[in-house]
C-alpha cells in the first residue's frame, strides 16, 4: 500500500540525495525514533544529485512527486506503491553547455502543472 491508499496518514517525507536517490520515509515512525522502520521506499533518478522536490499539493494526488536535477531533468513520480514508485519523463532535458541544474519546484494549482526553475532563470514567471 502507499499514499495514495492511507497507510501513511501523516503523509511521507521525501529527501533527494546527492546520488541521485529520492528517500523516503514516514514521519510518525521519524518522530517515534523508529529509524529502521521509518524508512519506506527510494527512487533513483539517475546519476547526478536531486536539486528539487514538490509533492503534488492537491489532497486526490498527493501521491504524485515532482523531482529536478541537477542536469536539468524533470521527473514525475507515482507513489500510489511506495515499495515500487513509478516513474514518467514529462520532459527530457537536452545536453547543453548551459543548461543549469533545477533549484526550485512548484506545482501550478489552476490548472494543475509544475515548474521547475533554475538559478539562471531570470523575468516574471
Amino acid at each position: 500500500l502507499g499514499i495514495a491508499e492511507g497507510k501513511y496518514p501523516a503523509g511521507v517525507i521525501a529527501g533527494g540525495l546527492s546520488d541521485g536517490t529520492i528517500e523516503l520515509w514516514n514521519p510518525i515512525k521519524v518522530a517515534g525514533s523508529e529509524t529502521q522502520a521509518a524508512h519506506i521506499g527510494q527512487c533513483r533518478t539517475g546519476p547526478t544529485p536531486v536539486t528539487g522536490l514538490a509533492f503534488h499539493p492537491s489532497q486526490s494526488k498527493r501521491n504524485v512527486l515532482a523531482s529536478g536535477s541537477s542536469d536539468g531533468e524533470v521527473l514525475i513520480w507515482d507513489l500510489k506503491n511506495v515499495k515500487a514508485p513509478t516513474l514518467s519523463k514529462p520532459h527530457k532535458a537536452q545536453k547543453s553547455p548551459h543548461l543549469a541544474a533545477i533549484t526550485s519546484i512548484a506545482w501550478n494549482n489552476v490548472p494543475v502543472r509544475f515548474r521547475a526553475g533554475r538559478n539562471s532563470d531570470l523575468g516574471p514567471s
